[in-house]
């Protein structure tokens, strides 16, 4: 088959003619008919991530129809549409694995960077992180659904029935998140990079109801007593996420897949949700 193969970092994508793979125990074989580009594939290319898989076929945002079942499969069947996102794999028993949170599962590996992705013809995956997809949604729109929507939509999730929403960052995750939300009838303010009024302008196109850079403190404070929702890979600082001196203390922090040095709680909620996915570790 033909691939687009990583063999080294900082190097250009190779086309490649490859063996076709076999599914094995637990895993199916997939006919790619689309996968997209995440910021995360570039981190690979770039040399940023470490320990990869080499040489690796990047793609993690992948939709085909299965064309093979491995050993002991349920539940899939030859013919089938599915999407494959960048959780590729997890040990399946580990607390986090058990409780519903195995995207910090400490064994997991991930497709496109530890696994072989989809910038091919075809692709192996683990039937567990196959997932059926609707009909509503052509390949090339359910593609980005399967990171920046997954991510995205888990992050929103935990933000609960918050009227007013932050969104810290307004990459591919948070223009997704910001349509779901403005259709739902919540208040939406876009964090950009200061100075970033290019990135500012596609939120106001989208019906966001403010947006300013990471600098600026939107029009109703974000503030204590309820709860940050955050979906990155490294987060420093909430700076626009204000105490307020009459709200109370208590808050929930709830963290989708990050690593965090400060999360500022905020009474509305915030949903940091920039282009980058996922990290590796959490």
């Amino acid at each position: 088959m033909q691939a687009m193969v990583c063999e080294a970092a900082n190097r250009p994508l190779a086309l490649r003619t490859v063996p076709r793979p076999s599914p094995g125990p637990g895993e199916v074989l997939i006919a790619v008919r689309a996968c997209g580009v995440c910021r995360t594939d570039l981190h690979l290319v770039d040399g940023e991530l470490p320990d990869p898989k080499r040489p690796v076929i990047p793609g993690h945002e992948i939709v085909g129809t299965v064309a093979a079942l491995g050993p002991g499969v349920t539940g899939l069947r030859v013919g089938a549409r599915v999407g494959v996102p960048w959780l590729g794999w997890t040990c399946g028993h580990c607390a986090y694995c058990t409780s519903g949170r195995e995207n910090l599962c400490g064994e997991a590996r991930f497709t496109g960077y530890q696994r072989d992705g989809g910038y091919a013809e075809f692709a192996v995956a683990d039937a567990r992180y196959a997932f059926a997809l609707p009909d509503a949604y052509d390949d090339a729109h359910a593609a980005p659904l399967l990171c920046a929507g997954l991510i995205g939509y888990r992050a929103y999730a935990l933000c609960g029935a918050a009227k007013t929403i932050g969104l810290y960052g307004f990459g591919a995750a948070a223009h997704l998140i910001a349509q779901v939300a403005l259709v739902q009838g919540r208040t939406i303010y876009a964090m950009t990079r200061p100075g970033d009024s290019a990135g500012q302008a596609f939120a106001h196109t989208l019906g966001v109801h403010w947006t300013g850079g990471s600098d600026q403190t939107p029009p109703t404070p974000l503030c204590c007593g309820g709860s940050a929702s955050c979906a990155r890979s490294r987060i420093s600082r909430v700076p626009t996420a204000r105490r307020s001196s009459r709200s109370r203390p208590t808050c929930r922090s709830t963290c989708t897949s990050c690593r965090s040095s400060l999360l500022v709680p905020t009474r509305r909620s915030i949903a940091c949700a920039p282009a980058r996915s996922m990290a590796p570790r959490s």
